[in-house]
């Protein structure tokens, strides 16, 4: 069983409080144990370096990590870029990328593994449970309800900040969740908590970096390469929720000015090069608010 099937990637900005809670999640619930865990921390000035150096993480020979202090490279600027870092980086079959602010449930790996093995050039989604975070923003719906895979919950079930987070009571609903659950959905999604082989991984587009629609364009790109979808419930990863774009600094009555400069600029860019925004008009073109494949 210590086999290794897949590397894990994560690429981080300052979320430092959440990438602890994701590493630990990892190194606690994964099935596939001793998987090669990397990390790309770049520009952070938050104590994630300080963190990364330390004993704590140095003497774990499972993990890897990259420290970059500032922007040094465009192919590798922002997220998108450093799962492209990552993702070069890896040295096993499959690469398994995750956000910084994601908690992984009981197994979470088990049936990604299994169903990409299976299914030839697919990308293997987990589904996701996140707090309605976006609520207080005024004029802002939580349009995260409508997107398949995606169980949005009120912020106070499990936890809407590393400090209150209920580990244990995730854990056990994880738990009972693949238990419970079995169903599998063709779609495009894979913004995060997915496998891929590592042979097919499509490098995220420096145009849209630091963030904001380079996953949206990267899926895009696999679904004209007609790539597999898949979407599994046995597979259950908590995410917090936009913790390094929307809300920096755990302010959750607006979105962070940088983060709405961002998705101006780059939903021009994205005009720019697809003529047309996001929409599910016959479930061909990808969708903001589920990334549909035809199938």
């Amino acid at each position: 069983m210590n086999k290794q099937h897949y590397t894990l990637g994560i690429s981080t900005h300052n979320n430092l409080n959440y990438l602890k809670l994701c590493v630990d999640s990892v190194l606690k619930n994964s099935f596939y144990k001793d998987q090669p865990i990397l990390i790309y921390a770049e520009g952070c000035t938050d104590g994630t370096n300080e963190w990364l150096e330390s004993s704590e993480i140095f003497d774990n020979k499972q993990i890897t990590t990259i420290i970059k202090p500032e922007r040094w490279n465009d192919k590798y600027w922002g997220i998108g870029g450093g799962l492209n870092l990552l993702a070069e980086k890896c040295e096993t079959e499959f690469f398994l990328p995750l956000h910084s602010d994601m908690y992984v449930g009981h197994h979470f790996d088990y049936e990604l593994v299994k169903l990409c093995k299976e299914n030839p050039k697919s990308v293997i989604s987990s589904y996701r449970l996140e707090p309605d975070v976006f609520k207080n923003i005024k004029g802002t719906e939580s349009f995260f309800k409508l997107r398949l895979g995606t169980i949005v919950c009120n912020i106070d079930t499990f936890g809407h900040l590393h400090s209150n987070f209920k580990e244990d009571l995730f854990n056990a609903y994880a738990k009972q969740f693949i238990v419970l659950n079995d169903n599998e959905y063709r779609k495009g999604e894979g913004a995060g908590g997915f496998i891929i082989r590592k042979s097919d991984w499509i490098d995220n587009d420096p145009l849209f970096a630091p963030a904001s629609y380079e996953d949206m364009d990267t899926m895009i790109r696999m679904q004209l390469k007609d790539y597999k979808f898949i979407l599994t419930s046995k597979s259950l990863i908590w995410h917090f929720g936009a913790r390094s774009s929307h809300f920096p600094n755990d302010d959750f009555t607006k979105t962070s000015d940088k983060q709405i400069k961002s998705e101006q600029v780059n939903q021009q860019k994205w005009l720019t090069k697809w003529n047309k925004l996001p929409s599910n008009d016959n479930m061909e073109f990808v969708s903001s608010k589920g990334m549909y494949i035809k199938h």
